[in-house]
């Protein structure tokens, strides 16, 4: 996901950082969201699935593909839910990015 997308994810998700970012706790065995400790995806999702770590691809698939179905119930408009909406290069050339990304503000 690139810059763009991530501002526009946390901007129509009313900054919940939470819907996308999370740790896994090995002592209750759940996922749990660590304020100010977000990383991305890629520091636990590898290109394939390790251990209990599903991969990359699965993550995205499952994370993002559902909630945008859970959007696309509740609005008229989410984010793709389709293979090519996210696969085919004509799509992607028609999802909006911003020329200036403005920097997040995280208490620095």
């Amino acid at each position: 996901m690139d810059l763009s997308l991530h501002y526009r994810h946390s901007k129509a998700q009313d900054k919940k950082c939470e819907r996308c970012h999370h740790q896994f706790d090995a002592v209750t065995k759940k996922l749990f969201y660590a304020k100010g400790k977000e990383g991305t995806c890629r520091y636990c999702h590898q290109d394939v699935t390790v251990e209990n770590r599903i991969s990359m691809r699965e993550a995205s698939h499952l994370d993002c593909i559902n909630c945008h179905r859970q959007t696309l119930a509740k609005f008229d408009d989410a984010g793709p839910i389709t293979c090519g909406g996210c696969h085919d290069p004509a799509q992607q050339k028609l999802i909006e990015r911003l020329k200036v990304v403005p920097r997040m503000k995280r208490n620095q």
